[in-house]
C-alpha cells in the first residue's frame, strides 16, 4: 500500500533526485529542501560548478552533513565543452540585456548588464535606433530560436542517465555566465526527466538575468515573486508553485541566543551598558563601499545632545564577498566582526542571531540579512541616498519593502537620529507590518511551515506525475 502524508510521511518506494546548483557555497539555501527530501527516504547526488566554488569550504560542510545523512552524495557537475558553449553565452547574455532594457526596473540594471556583452554590442547598443530594434518580437523570437534548435550537451546526457534520477532540481539557470546548472535543465528536457527550479533569493527573478530555459515546476517564495517570473521570464503560470523562502528555514528555527550580552559585548570589545546598533553590509552590486555612510551616521549621533545618543557604538557585520573595506575603520565606538560569512554553519548561523539578538535594531541599504532581522522581530532601519538611489529605490526586490512600509527610513543625518531615538524610545511603530510581512513574502503557507518541506512535496509530485 502506498501512504502519502501532507509533510512527514514516507514514499514505498525511494526516489533518486540529483541537485545541481550552480555553486556549491549555496548549499544552506536549499539544505531544508534535502534535509525533507532524505528524511521521507529518498536519496540525493548535490552536484556544483567546481568553477564557482569555494572548493574546501564547501567540501567541508558537505562531508560533515554526508555524516549525518547516509542517503546524500556530492560531486563536481560536467561543465558543457563543445563549439555550442561560446553561442549560447552570448545569446543568453542578450537575451537577459533585451530584458532589462524592457523592464521598468531601474536603467541601472540595463546599463550593468550592458558592459557584460561583447564590445561590437556595447558600440550598436549606444544607438537608440538598435535598442528600439532589439525591443522588438523578431530579435526575441530569434534570440529564443538560437536556444530551443541548440542540442544539449552529449556528455551531460550520458552524467544525468548513469544516475539514472527521478527527478532533477537546478539553480539558478538563469544567473550571468550561469554554468553547469542550466546545460543540466536542458538536457534533462531531452531525457523528459522533470526539472524542478527552486528561487534561491529575494531578488533572483529581477536583478540576476532571464530565465532562458524554462523548467517544468519553479518553487516560488510568494505570490510576488509569482508575479516576476510570469511578467520578467514568460514562465507559465500553471508551473509555479508558492512555497515560501527556503533561504530562511534554518533562521525560523533560530529564536535563543547562545550568550549572554556580557559575554557578546566582550566578544566584540563593546559596551554592555551603552546601545547597539547592527550595521548590515551590502553586495558589491548594491553597495561597493558604505564605510563612508557608517562613518558619517555614528558621527551625527556623537554631536546629539542627548546623552544616550552619543554613547551608541555599531557592531557593522560585513557581507562575505564585500568585507575588506571595513578594515579602515578605526573608531573604538564601531565593532566590525571578522570576515563575513554565509550562513553555512551551525556556528555561523549562531553568530548573527546572537548579533541581531543582542543589537537594538539593524541598519543596512539593501541586503538579505536585513530580512533575517525582521524574521528576528528587530526594527531595521535604512538611509535613502543619492548614491545608493539605483540599488534602493529604483529596484523591485526593495521596492517591495518600502510599500509595505517595514523599513524605518531617513533621508538626512537628523531624521536618522530622530529615529534612532525613537528606538531607543521602545518606540517601534511598524513591527505589527514585519510580521505581516514575514507572513506574506516570507512563509506565506503559515510562519510554521517550512518552505524546505512543501518544496520537497512539490519536487516528489513532479517525480511521481513522470511514473
Amino acid at each position: 500500500m502506498k501512504l502519502h502524508h501532507a509533510f512527514n510521511g514516507f514514499n514505498t518506494k525511494a526516489m533518486r533526485i540529483l541537485f545541481v546548483i550552480r555553486t556549491g557555497d549555496i548549499f544552506p539555501y536549499f539544505k531544508s529542501i534535502v534535509t525533507a527530501l532524505m528524511s521521507r527516504g529518498h536519496s540525493v547526488r548535490y552536484l556544483y560548478d567546481k568553477k564557482w566554488t569555494d572548493i574546501h569550504e564547501t567540501e567541508d560542510i558537505l562531508n560533515r552533513f554526508k555524516k549525518e545523512h547516509l542517503n546524500f552524495e556530492h560531486s563536481f557537475a560536467l561543465q558543457r565543452n563543445d563549439w555550442w558553449r561560446k553561442v549560447l553565452f552570448h545569446t543568453r547574455e542578450l537575451l537577459s540585456y533585451r530584458m532589462y532594457l524592457k523592464s521598468k526596473q531601474s536603467p541601472y540594471y540595463e546599463r550593468r548588464w550592458l558592459t557584460y556583452l561583447p564590445k561590437i554590442f556595447q558600440r550598436l547598443f549606444k544607438y537608440k535606433f538598435f535598442r528600439i530594434l532589439f525591443k522588438t518580437a523578431p530579435a526575441g523570437w530569434i534570440l529564443q530560436l538560437v536556444e530551443r534548435i541548440t542540442p544539449p550537451d552529449k556528455r551531460i546526457i550520458s552524467h544525468i542517465r548513469s544516475y539514472a534520477p527521478d527527478v532533477v532540481v537546478v539553480n539558478p539557470t538563469h544567473a550571468r555566465a550561469s554554468s553547469a546548472d542550466l546545460e543540466y535543465l536542458k538536457a534533462a528536457h531531452r531525457l523528459g526527466v522533470p526539472a524542478v527550479l527552486p528561487v534561491a533569493g529575494w531578488d533572483n527573478l529581477t536583478t540576476k538575468g532571464i530565465i532562458s530555459v524554462q523548467p517544468d515546476r519553479l518553487l516560488a517564495w510568494n505570490a510576488v515573486q509569482r508575479e516576476e517570473a510570469v511578467t520578467w521570464h514568460r514562465t507559465p503560470e500553471n508551473r509555479i508553485r508558492i512555497i515560501g523562502a527556503t533561504l530562511f528555514d534554518d533562521w525560523f528555527s533560530y529564536q535563543k541566543p547562545s550568550v549572554s550580552k556580557k559575554e557578546f559585548c566582550a566578544r566584540y570589545g563593546l559596551r554592555k551598558s551603552d546601545p547597539i546598533f547592527l550595521y548590515l553590509g551590502s553586495s558589491k552590486n548594491m553597495a561597493e563601499n558604505e564605510v563612508w555612510l557608517v562613518e558619517r551616521l555614528h558621527a551625527a549621533l556623537k554631536t546629539s545632545p542627548d546623552a544616550r545618543l552619543r554613547q551608541v557604538q555599531f557592531l557593522v557585520r560585513p557581507h562575505p564577498a564585500n568585507y575588506l573595506n571595513y578594515e579602515q575603520i578605526t573608531n573604538k565606538y564601531i565593532a566590525v566582526t571578522p570576515k563575513g560569512s554565509l550562513p553555512k554553519s551551525k556556528e555561523v548561523m549562531q553568530s548573527f542571531y546572537d548579533a541581531v539578538y543582542h543589537t537594538t535594531a539593524a541598519i543596512g541599504i539593501n541586503s538579505s540579512s536585513m530580512l533575517m532581522a525582521i524574521i528576528a522581530g528587530k526594527p531595521v532601519l535604512t538611509v535613502l541616498t543619492d548614491k545608493y538611489r539605483k540599488t534602493q529605490e529604483e529596484t523591485q526586490h526593495f521596492k517591495q519593502l518600502m510599500k509595505d512600509d517595514v523599513l524605518d527610513w531617513a533621508v538626512s543625518d537628523g531624521e536618522f537620529v530622530s529615529a534612532v531615538k525613537r528606538l531607543l524610545d521602545g518606540d517601534d511603530i511598524r513591527k505589527g507590518r514585519r510580521i505581516k510581512f514575514a507572513e506574506k513574502f516570507l512563509r506565506p503557507l503559515g510562519l510554521n511551515v517550512s518552505a524546505g518541506e512543501v518544496a520537497a512535496q512539490e519536487i516528489i509530485a513532479m517525480a511521481e506525475k513522470r511514473k
